[in-house]
């Protein structure tokens, strides 16, 4: 779809990315529907009249794939579909290029290629030889997700190939922000029975801690935690 040109039509698979129902200035019901793939998103009403109104009410179901014959139309009113066609991704279609993540949006890079960007960087800057095995054998157990990962559910790289993309845009940022809050902690007097500033009111202890963590912090949408603590010290004490 990604690649139509105007009033150019054709054959392609793409995700029933929303689908809602509204109603016209004269109270008459249509839906608003969106299809996407990996470049365009292209939002086209049916009308209650249309051909395909009962089908998108009750069969049409958001986050299904569909195979489409459709002209891709700009109007005044924005990019459209004129659908001629529209059924349910097969298991057959795969034999025909269907692949769930060609109807999602992705990463401007290649993911495989940052991923091998990764694994290099981890082999360069991890001294310790355990450690190193460990982490680099992460990765490669977990390439398959890892290509496809977003970095969050939301508003920045919130696509396939986001979590790669943004590790190399801010590149060591959030290991940096980790080590430093972590560093703030350490260095933070601890709280004595008996200090004056015991309460978390602004100007004691409890509050300065918490700006001190607070400054090294950068916000970011958290994906899968894997708790490899004791696996690290592990590695690290044999070393």
């Amino acid at each position: 779809m990604c690649e139509l040109a105007p009033n150019q039509e054709a054959d392609f698979f793409a995700l029933l990315a929303a689908k809602e129902e509204l109603k016209t200035r004269d109270n008459k019901p249509y839906y608003k529907v969106t299809f996407s793939d990996r470049r365009r998103a292209v939002t086209t009403p049916i009308w209650s009249d249309s051909a395909w109104a009962a089908e998108c009410r009750d069969a049409w179901q958001a986050g299904e794939f569909y195979k489409l014959r459709a002209a891709y139309r700009e109007s005044s009113y924005g990019p459209q579909l004129e659908i001629k066609k529209i059924r349910l991704v097969a298991e057959s279609d795969a034999a025909d290029g269907f692949d769930p993540l060609m109807c999602l949006e992705q990463s401007r890079f290649a993911a495989d290629k940052m991923f091998d960007e990764l694994v290099a960087l981890a082999e360069e800057r991890i001294a310790n030889r355990a450690l190193r095995a460990l982490v680099v054998g992460i990765l490669r157990e977990h390439r398959a997700t890892l290509l496809a990962l977003p970095a969050a559910t939301r508003n920045h790289h919130a696509y396939v190939g986001g979590f790669l993309e943004q590790f190399f845009r801010e590149p060591n940022k959030s290991a940096t922000a980790y080590f430093q809050r972590r560093r703030a902690e350490a260095a933070a007097p601890r709280q004595r029975a008996g200090d004056d500033r015991i309460s978390s009111g602004r100007g004691s202890v409890l509050w300065e801690n918490r700006q001190a963590a607070e400054r090294s912090r950068v916000p970011h949408d958290r994906g899968p935690a894997v708790d490899l603590r004791k696996r690290v010290a592990y590695c690290t004490d044999r070393e």
